[in-house]
């Protein structure tokens, strides 16, 4: 799941305070409330970035107790579905091309995969792994992907989600070499998992923030909604987007610091492509929607993004360019 270098690009403004994902400044007017309620904020490292819990509460004890919860899920469920711990039920997966005794969580993600991939034509492609790694290896040569490497027709004939078979308890990849990733929905699955916790806990006013993919419950402690502000792909910085978040979730993907690595698995070749846009954040109402969304829309061209979210009621994205342009669906505000 890392994937911090597309996803530190939102700013939490809390209580009139900038609070930014990724750096973590959170000045102590963030903590100001209303008369009884007070914000507490914690920060754990997990997931390959950092996730900051806020939780709003008129006791401190409830605050910190609906926190643990929250770090107890992540911690949890990280182990379940990250690929990079050669013990996880990912990783086993991967490695023998079947699992038995499925957790519930990895059956849930995977199957949201394979829904994502069918809703977005194949932008969204959990067998993507094969790819990345060629991708990966051409990048520790300094080079880009060549064409005529066979490596990559080797890659691009084990990707296909055709390969992945779901059942009760049961998952098996029925292409010898295929491998899954899910990257691009486990950290928004899993800040989904951290908010139930929270709202559990008794703490039904919250903020879940992994490192950009961002999900809000209730209002702050000064009882105004969150609101977040996008940060400009641009090296200047500024925010030239900022919208109000209560009950929903934000991802962003882009091109940020590491231009290229972000891999459309229809046309791999295309990473290295300079696109029209720089970035992409969506707004959806869970983070494991947004998180997948994001992904997606990050390859695909900005007229078909658009009309793809346009189709999907509740849900809103955001395109940035290099030079300040803007392209919003209907529902962003």
């Amino acid at each position: 799941m890392t994937d911090l270098s597309r996803r530190r690009f939102l700013s939490l403004l809390v209580a009139g305070g900038l609070c930014a994902a990724g750096r973590f400044v959170c000045p102590p007017s963030a903590l100001a409330g209303a008369p009884g309620r007070r914000a507490v904020t914690r920060i754990l490292p997990a997931m390959s970035t950092f996730v900051q819990v806020t939780a709003v509460h008129e006791s401190a004890d409830a605050a910190e107790a609906a926190i643990a919860a929250a770090f107890a899920a992540v911690t949890k469920l990280e182990a379940v579905l990250t690929r990079f711990d050669p013990a996880s039920p990912l990783s086993a997966l991967n490695a023998s091309g079947r699992l038995i005794d499925v957790p519930p969580a990895l059956a849930t993600v995977l199957s949201a995969g394979l829904a994502f991939h069918g809703a977005t034509g194949g932008a969204f492609d959990p067998t993507v792994l094969p790819l990345l790694d060629c991708l990966a290896q051409a990048a520790a040569l300094g080079r880009a992907l060549d064409p005529a490497d066979p490596r990559l027709a080797q890659a691009r004939a084990l990707v296909g989600v055709d390969a992945v078979r779901l059942g009760p308890g049961r998952a098996e990849l029925a292409r010898d070499g295929a491998r899954l990733t899910l990257d691009g929905l486990a950290k928004g699955y899993i800040v989904d998992a951290a908010s139930q916790a929270m709202t559990a806990a008794g703490v039904p006013d919250h903020l879940v923030n992994a490192g950009g993919d961002l999900l809000a419950r209730g209002r702050r402690a000064d009882g105004r909604p969150w609101s977040v502000a996008v940060e400009n792909p641009r090296t200047d910085g500024g925010y030239p987007a900022v919208t109000v978040l209560s009950g929903a979730a934000l991802a962003t993907s882009g091109r940020y610091e590491q231009p290229g690595h972000i891999l459309d698995p229809r046309h791999p070749l295309a990473a290295t492509a300079t696109p029209a846009a720089q970035s992409v954040t969506v707004r959806a109402p869970t983070c494991l929607e947004a998180d997948a969304l994001a992904t997606a829309l990050a390859v695909l061209p900005p007229a078909e993004g658009l009309a793809l979210v346009d189709s999907l009621p509740g849900r809103a994205c955001l395109y940035l360019g290099a030079g300040g342009a803007k392209l919003a669906s209907r529902a962003w505000a």
